[in-house]
This record gives structure tokens, C-alpha cells and sequence, in this order.
């Protein structure tokens, strides 16, 4: 038995497509994908049509839970603020089909087949959809989630960084990011389970894509024109392989408060736009 680990698509269908032609080679059918499949790159939909194709045990992420508290009304101060643009924009494009779809995603899984060792599938960790979990940082986080389940496997995802660990005699895999991968290869990241001398095996594996391909869509689609900071720095995450858009972030924070604007949780559109002019002329 053979199960193709997924997280993180962002909505970058040409990586996904990627990842499921190197996934086909293998010859494997059945697939765990641990949330985030949208918001951030150009082709939400088409992401979601394929999952929904897929013979997979599927989760929501925190991007999904964005949407779905959007669409019940709890955020209208969105549409004031350019910091918001991309997941309002991919709010905007989503078939209305594709938000039932999602509204009905578990927020985890906990997979028993036959014979084998139970699996739980988080986004972030057992306990929180947004908590990161890293193999070699905060380990009261890997010791409270392994004991918050009774599964002898934890799948999280989140991250974007793949790693694998056995810990307490449990088995717990991130299988990186397909869409914005944090590895400085510009890969696709994906993970495959193996049951194997009666205990599961983990694999990491990548697979490569045309980045020219998906900074095309970007225009195609109009993101870039809707969104254009967000773009550039998902591009930019992608092409460098690290998150050069938390690091924006924490930069548009500081120089928030030091144009005095304190304690807020999405800053003034004059200090994003500030915030681009000062990043990019660096």
C-alpha cells in the first residue's frame, strides 16, 4: 500500500499538475491531502475540480478557513485593505460549487485501512489549524500533539518545509508544500506513505515545473493586477524558496508603528503601499 502525502497547493495548479504526473509514475491512486489548497496563486478552481476527482482523504487549512469566515460575514473590513486582496480575491473568483465543497472539508481526519497503523491528518497540529510544528524547534509542540492523538502516525502540514521524525514510537511527516515551497530548489514537495514490514514508511520526493509558466497565469488571471504586492511576494517565495512574505510582513508591522499605528491587525493602505516601495527598490 502506497498513499501520495499533499499540502500546501496555494492554488498553483501547474505545480500540482507536476506533483500528480510524478505521482502517476509511481503508479499511485490514493492520496492524503492536508489543506491549503487555495489562495495565493492563480487557479483555485482548477485546483479544487482535480481534488475533487482524486480517490483522497482531504482536509481544510487555515487559507480555506479565511474563505469560509469571509463568506459567513465576519470580515467586511477585508475589502478596506490591500493586505487582504489575494484571499479576497480568490473569494471573488471561487464557483460557488467550489465554497460548498470546502464549507463541507473536515478541519482533520483520522484514517484507519485495514491491517495498518491509524493515521490523523492535521493542517497545522491536532489542537490548532494555524500552530506550526517544526522537527527541531518548540519541541513542547510535537510532544502535545503526539499525545493528543491516539493515531501511531500524525500528517501536518502548514509550514512549507518537509521533514519526517519518529518520536514517543509515532511516525509524524510534513510533506513540504506543493504550490510555495520552502526549500531554495523551486520544486514541488510532496511525501509518499509505504506500508511496509508492517509499519509505514516515509519518502520525500519533488518534482520540478516551468516557474515562467506560473508567473504567466499570474497576468492571465489578473492576480497581479488586483493584488500586485501579494503576487510578487508569493513569486518571490517561490523563486527564492523561502517565505519572503512573512518577512514583508513583519516589515510592514514595524514601519506601521513607527508612522504611529499601534495595536493593529491589518495595517493602512498607504503604509502597504509604502511598505511595497520601500521592499522592492532594496
Amino acid at each position: 500500500m502506497e498513499i501520495a502525502v499533499l499540502s500546501d497547493i496555494h492554488g498553483n495548479l501547474t505545480a500540482f499538475n507536476a506533483v500528480l504526473n510524478d505521482i502517476n509514475k509511481l503508479g499511485i491512486d490514493k492520496f492524503i491531502i492536508a489543506g491549503d489548497h487555495i489562495v495565493d496563486c492563480p487557479e483555485p478552481n482548477e485546483v479544487l475540480e482535480i481534488i475533487k476527482k482524486l480517490n483522497a482523504y482531504v482536509i481544510k487549512g487555515n487559507r480555506e478557513e479565511y474563505i469560509l469566515n469571509y463568506n459567513k460575514g465576519l470580515h467586511d473590513e477585508w475589502r478596506r485593505h490591500k493586505q487582504m486582496a489575494a484571499t479576497l480575491w480568490t473569494y471573488n473568483v471561487l464557483d460557488k460549487g467550489n465554497i460548498k465543497y470546502i464549507e463541507k472539508l473536515p478541519e482533520q481526519l483520522s484514517i484507519s485501512l485495514p491491517g495498518m497503523d491509524a493515521i490523523r491528518v492535521v493542517h497545522g497540529s491536532p489542537t490548532n489549524i494555524n500552530e506550526e510544528i517544526f522537527p527541531d524547534k518548540y519541541p513542547e509542540r510535537i510532544e502535545k500533539a503526539l499525545k493528543d492523538i491516539k493515531e501511531p502516525v500524525l500528517i501536518c502540514g502548514h509550514t512549507h518545509h518537509p521533514w519526517s521524525k519518529t518520536v514517543y514510537n509515532k511516525l509524524i511527516v510534513n510533506p513540504g508544500s506543493v504550490g510555495v515551497p520552502f526549500n531554495k530548489n523551486k520544486c514541488a514537495e510532496y511525501a509518499v506513505l509505504t506500508w511496509e514490514d508492517n509499519k509505514w514508511m516515509v519518502s520525500h520526493r519533488q518534482a520540478g515545473y516551468d516557474l515562467k509558466e506560473l508567473e504567466q497565469l499570474f497576468f492571465d488571471k489578473e492576480l497581479m493586477e488586483k493584488c500586485r504586492t501579494w503576487s510578487r511576494l508569493t513569486l518571490a517565495s517561490i523563486k527564492e524558496g523561502k517565505n519572503i512574505t512573512l518577512d514583508f510582513v513583519k516589515y510592514v508591522y514595524e514601519l506601521s508603528e513607527k508612522n504611529g499605528y499601534r495595536g493593529l491587525k491589518l495595517v493602512p493602505d498607504c503604509i502597504w503601499d509604502m511598505a511595497e516601495e520601500l521592499w522592492f527598490e532594496k
